[in-house]
């Protein structure tokens, strides 16, 4: 895990003061690659093979290689290298990486199992090749001025490169669709651009040229109809991302809450220990942080003992204090870049607790609720129809006499199904439901539907249609922008087994049945883990958010910052937000009614585009 840069075209005067704006995601060594038209750096986090000959920017014959991530599976990958002739002088897998580009080209990056962000320069060729892993786990940014392309990990090292940084003129739409902009290349700064979940590029002679190279659709496998073999399939594939993912030459630990996710995940590193008391490159240390709220509704206290109870296993329970002072939330967002409004302030701070007891990498349940329908819009819609299917008859004229009674029960389904979300459903996310139901052609035609599509979208039933657009396109590239931000603020690895894409296809070749299987959601994974996880969490139905008390703070630590802030700021006209002076008198009315709390979040909303152009853009785009 680690930050990367680098300039193609020509060199960079300001390359290395950019490069040292990444220091807090590699602070255990920095190195610069400098060619006849090239820079790469590297600031580096150890976590495999801790030697020295594992630094980066590796170079291997014609080959210079920056690279922020981990593939797991680079003792099988290097396994297969060595009987094809390849040798090795270095046990980590930034080395396997090199030589299965050599070896495979572009082909590499469906062998991956893992995270990345990466960048090869061919000093023959002089072609730059790039890649962001399969689901955007890492960070790709970049930009383009006068033939020359410099790219980083994060915004604030780019803004150091740019001739003249600006937020972008498309800010105020953007920050108004704050859960849509991070699975796309845009960003909120002008000419600077996301590399896509799932893309590699290359830029050759001041030319850019992108390329998908993974779509979860295509790569939809057979599953068994029978459920129990269907958790067992899924509780395989679980546990093996799991095992994957403990591979380390430095101590593992969990961020656990007490929720389903985290909890599964402990819980199977546990596991996996028992079974094998000894496994290869994987720490035996285990011990879960876990962030607690005594006296509110956000405490989780009772399930996180009760995991640690259950595998008796070591943890830390971290009280958090909400007495930061408003520095420390500014801090944050300088680390964040991006729009988000709670406080990133608990979460970095929960990162740095595991930091400072000596453990760099944490497996994270990032993508449980999206890959198994884990929040409760639309669940309930799919696991239920109208009482008489009878109702629906009126739809049709005419029927054949011998109709399937279970036609009409399935009908019935999909009608109840616009009914209740009538006010969100999209016309494709209903025709991809009705066609899964597998009416015969005589219901279709008389409804008049339009035939099935063949392109790869209209394979999942609506509820795995919503999943697919959560997963891909909204909440989760969102969340797993902030925690890399949040893990990396304490220079911490943060890893999330739910990303196996092995498990992410498994998962989404499944029926809507399986996600809401008994009443519960996510109930292929608490069937799959039964014997493993916790019994008190396994049967649990409550959710919790990990959230600081953002109106308490407004009306107390934030108070007198912002109010300063409001009355000296002066908001770049990109931001096309509230007037300032209009909005400081909202601010003020909100805080003189305590029951206004309401109205004081969205005060905060309408602020925050003025937090951010205060905390990051003026910090970083300074020189």
């Amino acid at each position: 895990m680690c930050g990367i840069l680098g300039v193609v075209g020509a060199p960079h005067e300001a390359f290395a003061q950019a490069l040292d704006r990444l220091a807090h995601r590699g602070p255990d060594g920095a190195g610069i690659w400098t060619g006849e038209d090239a820079q790469l750096g590297h600031r580096r986090l150890s976590i495999l093979d801790l030697s020295t000959a594992a630094n980066q920017p590796m170079v291997w014959g014609r080959y210079i290689l920056v690279f922020n991530g981990e593939i797991y599976n680079f003792l099988e990958l290097r396994q297969r290298l060595v009987a094809l002739g390849h040798t090795f002088s270095t046990d980590s897998d930034t080395e396997v990486l090199l030589h299965a580009y050599r070896q495979w080209g572009v082909g590499c990056l469906s062998r991956f199992n893992g995270m990345w962000a990466f960048a090869l320069w061919d000093t023959e060729t002089r072609q730059l090749f790039f890649a962001r892993d399969r689901f955007g786990v890492k960070p790709f940014y970049y930009f383009s001025e006068e033939g020359r392309m410099a790219f980083g990990s994060e915004q604030k090292a780019l803004l150091r490169l740019q001739r003249q940084p600006a937020i972008s003129p498309h800010f105020a739409r953007l920050s108004q669709f704050r859960l849509s902009y991070e699975s796309t290349a845009e960003t909120l700064l002008a000419g600077i651009h996301r590399l896509p979940a799932g893309h590699y590029g290359t830029w050759q002679a001041g030319k850019i040229q992108l390329t998908r190279y993974w779509n979860t659709l295509e790569n939809l496998e057979a599953v068994p109809a029978d459920y129990d073999a269907q958790c067992a399939g899924w509780r395989a594939r679980f546990l093996d991302a799991c095992r994957l993912r403990n591979r380390s030459d430095v101590p593992v630990a969990t961020a656990l809450s007490g929720g389903l996710d985290s909890s599964s995940i402990f819980c199977a590193q546990h596991y996996l220990r028992q079974q094998d008391p000894a496994p290869e490159r994987q720490p035996q240390a285990l011990h879960a942080f876990a962030a607690i709220f005594p006296g509110t509704e956000q405490d989780e206290t009772a399930y996180a003992q009760a995991v640690l109870a259950h595998t008796g296993r070591p943890g830390t329970l971290l009280e958090m204090q909400f007495s930061d002072d408003f520095d420390r939330l500014m801090e944050g967002y300088y680390y964040m870049e991006d729009l988000w409004p709670s406080s990133p302030v608990p979460m970095i701070t929960l990162y740095r607790e595991m930091r400072k007891k000596g453990f760099l990498v944490s497996l994270d349940g990032h993508g449980g609720d999206e890959l198994l329908a884990g929040y409760h819009t639309g669940y309930y819609a799919l696991a239920h129809t109208l009482p008489h299917a009878g109702q629906t008859l009126e739809i049709l004229d005419a029927y054949p006499e011998n109709h399937d009674l279970g036609v009409w029960q399935r009908l019935a389904k999909a009608l109840h199904f616009v009914y209740m979300h009538r006010r969100w459903i999209g016309r494709a996310h209903l025709l991809r439901f009705l066609h899964s139901l597998e009416l015969p052609a005589w219901v279709t035609d008389r409804l008049g539907l339009p035939g099935r599509s063949t392109t790869p979208e209209y394979m999942l039933d609506a509820l795995q249609a919503m999943n697919y657009q959560l997963f891909h396109q909204s909440v989760l590239p969102t969340l797993l922008r902030n925690y890399d931000r949040f893990s990396m603020a304490a220079s911490v690895e943060s890893r999330a087994p739910f990303l196996d894409y092995r498990l992410v296809t498994y998962s989404f070749s499944l029926g809507w049945q399986s996600m809401v299987h008994g009443g519960y959601t996510k109930s292929v994974m608490r069937d799959a883990l039964k014997g493993i996880l916790t019994p008190a969490v396994a049967t649990r139905k409550s959710k919790i958010g990990f959230n600081a008390p953002n109106t308490r703070l407004l009306r107390n630590q934030w108070r007198a910052p912002l109010e300063r802030m409001l009355h000296t700021a002066v908001p770049d006209a990109a931001l096309q937000s509230t007037p300032i002076r209009e909005l400081a008198t909202r601010y003020t009315e909100a805080l003189a009614d305590s029951r206004q709390d309401a109205q004081l979040a969205a005060c905060w909303q309408q602020m925050l585009p003025l937090v951010w152009q205060e905390a990051f853009f003026k910090r970083a785009a300074a020189r």
